[in-house]
Parts: structure tokens; sequence; C-alpha cells
């Protein structure tokens, strides 16, 4: 069961916010003159986008009232089959058109199997975060009644995560690295949301004033420390802007917000295409290659969205809304 959508708006907005912003990140074509500042652009929003993602993931968690098992398995079917389904579907076409792609495929039993088990290795490289997500899900359950009973745990439990932060590297295996990188943001959701003050704290003008704090601190430093003080700021200040934001109001913010899962799947895949056919064989602009692997990437998604609530009503479409993530 969900939080009361007058309590999630302004989460609904930012989740908005943030998917455009991953579309962005994947909207630049490879081996062409992009100006310095989109590319520092682009850097600043890499050190905090995925950050709000797993943050939000966090929050909406402590809405849930299912139990354990019950939230992992319908986590598990709700991730896990878009994760394996489509990484395997576009393996052995990503080997015949790697020609013109800007990594390489190994065609093997083994290599295939990395892929899997090795997310950052995925076919899909953005699909790193689908399999951390579910695991901090898993945990995050686990740890629920604990935090809502025992608000003093939040802190212990919040110290350590910021802890792991600090850790050496460890491995991309089970995507062990990602989930040291990011369980800091994922409890900090969930002590955010137990706190029930939290939402209208938001509200606060004063986080205007964490985006220039936030970009301050990218020109002038540079760590962990940083990195992680730039990314809750920034996640203040998306919220803060969600709190001001109506996605309701607007047709196609609506739309994203809605399917925002199904657009991170299948943007990557449309804008690689776009990148292709744009970038590589008609040699157009950067900045015109950009803007059509940016319209592609969010569009794309949403009229397979579309087309498939159509043909539901004709021919049964259950798996394929599971692959597709709707």
């Amino acid at each position: 069961m969900a939080t009361p959508k007058s309590k999630i708006g302004f989460i609904a907005a930012a989740r908005c916010i943030g998917i455009l912003l991953v579309v962005f990140g994947h909207s630049f074509p490879f081996d062409v003159y992009i100006p310095p500042m989109l590319w520092k652009t682009n850097d600043f929003i890499y050190k905090f986008h995925m950050p709000l993602f797993i943050f939000i993931s966090g929050w909406l968690l402590m809405g849930n009232t299912r139990s354990a098992g019950v939230y992992i398995r319908r986590r598990g079917i709700r991730l896990l089959i878009p994760y394996f389904v489509l990484s395997i579907a576009a393996f052995l076409p990503k080997i015949l058109i790697q020609q013109f792609l800007n990594d390489s495929v190994e065609f093997s039993l083994w290599h295939l199997i990395e892929t899997e088990l090795v997310p950052r290795a995925n076919v899909w490289g953005h699909f790193w975060y689908i399999p951390v997500i579910f695991i901090l899900g898993c945990v995050g359950v686990l740890l629920q009644k604990l935090l809502k009973k025992h608000h003093e745990a939040c802190g212990f439990i919040l110290a350590a995560a910021y802890l792991l932060l600090f850790v050496p590297q460890t491995t991309d295996w089970f995507a062990l690295e990602d989930l040291r990188k990011n369980a800091f943001y994922f409890i900090l959701g969930m002590t955010a949301s137990n706190w029930s003050s939290s939402a209208s704290a938001l509200t606060s003008r004063l986080w205007l004033l964490a985006f220039p704090g936030a970009f301050v601190l990218f020109r002038m430093a540079d760590g962990v420390l940083s990195d992680s003080l730039i990314a809750c700021l920034m996640i203040g200040f998306v919220l803060h802007i969600g709190t001001r934001l109506k996605t309701d109001s607007f047709r196609l913010l609506s739309a994203i917000e809605q399917n925002s899962f199904t657009v991170y799947l299948l943007s990557w895949p449309a804008q690689a295409v776009v990148e292709v056919v744009c970038n590589r064989i008609l040699h157009l602009p950067a900045l015109l290659t950009m803007v059509m692997m940016f319209t592609a990437g969010v569009c794309v998604p949403l009229v397979c969205v579309k087309i498939v609530s159509i043909l539901e009503k004709h021919i049964p479409m259950k798996w394929v809304k599971l692959v597709i993530g709707m």
C-alpha cells in the first residue's frame, strides 16, 4: 500500500526531474567535440542524480505495509524480470552491431554470465541501478520496523552507511561496489521519511541556497566528503523544487513520472540508435544530435507504453508490461 498521494506529490515531481536528468546525462554523442560547459554540467549532474533516485526509493519504502516476504517477491518481479530479460535479449544484437558502438561485447557464455552478475559490465551499462535498488530494498524492508519503533537506531545505521563511503574500493561483482556507494542515500531516504516534519521542512526557501552551495563545492573540492555533501544538498534542492512543481498540471511531465521506470529501461536503447544514425552515419552537429538523443530518450519509451496500452485491449500483454517496467 503506497503512501497517500498528497504526501508524496513532491516525491513524484522529484522523480520526474531525476529521470529527465538521467536522460540528459545519456544524451552525449561519442568521439565528437562537446562544449566544455556541457561536460561540466553533466559531471555535476552525475554527482547527485542517482543518489536522488536511491534516496526516493528509501523514502517510499517507509510507506510499505506489506510483509517483508511479499514486498521482496513483488520487487523481484518488478525489477529483476526486466533486468535479466532485456539484457539477455540484447546480448547477441549488441555483438552484431558493436562496430558502431563505444564498447565491445565478447561472444562467450562466460561473458554472458559476467554481464548478469557484474551489473556495471551489463549489456546495458545503466542497468547497474536495478540490482542495487533491489538489494537495498530487501535490506531496507527488514530494517523498516526497527527504524519505525526505535528512532535512535536511525542515527547509528545512517552513520554506519555513511562510513561505507570511505571504505576502499571493493568489487563490482554482485553490485557490491555500487551498494557500498549508495547504501547511505537509501538509509537517508528512510530516515527522512521517518521524520514526521521532513516534508514540511522541505518547503523552506532556504533550500534554494543548496544549489549554489553544491555548485561551489563542485568547483572547489573533490573527494568522498565533498561528493556526499553535493549529493545531499542537491537532493534537498530537487525535493524542494518538487514541492513547488505540480506534475499533474502538465500532461507530459505526469506521463514521464508515472512511467519513470520504463523511461529508465528503454531510454538508452533508443538514444543509442539515434546516436549511431545521427552521429556516426549522418555526422550531424553534436548539439543537434544531443537534442535528438534527449527527445528519443523521453518520447520512445512513452510511445512504447502507449502502444502496449492500446494492444492490451485486444491481446494479453502481461509479460510485455513486466519486461518494459509498466
